[in-house]
Order: structure tokens, then C-alpha cells, then sequence
């Protein structure tokens, strides 16, 4: 079984520069990239932690991904799992 938590690295510095709807749009893409890729492992999500994700799957194998967000240049693009 594998338990994977994920987070956006330096959300606290990077939400504190965008209005509450870009951090809204901002947390929600997150959410809406890597949630298919948790049930492409057969994960599932127990639980939103803010921008953070737990999740739990029966495959053995880590996820490793890095996902893209819409109009975001490469130093606020800095999420990744492992």
C-alpha cells in the first residue's frame, strides 16, 4: 500500500502575492491535475489538507509527477511529489 501527501512547495509565500480568487483558481488546478492521476495508481483522496492532498493507494509503486499550471512561468510553477 502506498500513502502519498502532496503540497504545493512555498504555497505561503506564492498565495501571498495573488488576490483569494487566484489562489482559489491557483489550488483548484492543482487539484484538478493530480486528482486523475491518483486514480490512474487506483488511489483514492482520504482527505483536502489546504493545498496539501492524502492519498492512499494499493499499488506499491510512488507517483512521481509533475503537473502544470495554466499561466504560471517556471519559478511559480514549483509542485512536485515523490
Amino acid at each position: 500500500m502506498t500513502i502519498m501527501f502532496t503540497d504545493i512547495r512555498s504555497f505561503a509565500s506564492i498565495s501571498e502575492k495573488m488576490t483569494y480568487q487566484q489562489v482559489f483558481d491557483f489550488v483548484n488546478s492543482y487539484y484538478e491535475q493530480v486528482s486523475p492521476i491518483i486514480r490512474t495508481f487506483k488511489g483514492f483522496i482520504v482527505k483536502y489538507m489546504g493545498d496539501g492532498i492524502m492519498a492512499v493507494s494499493r499499488t506499491a509503486r510512488m507517483m512521481r509527477f509533475k503537473p502544470r499550471l495554466p499561466n504560471s512561468d517556471a519559478s511559480r510553477n514549483t509542485m512536485g511529489t515523490g
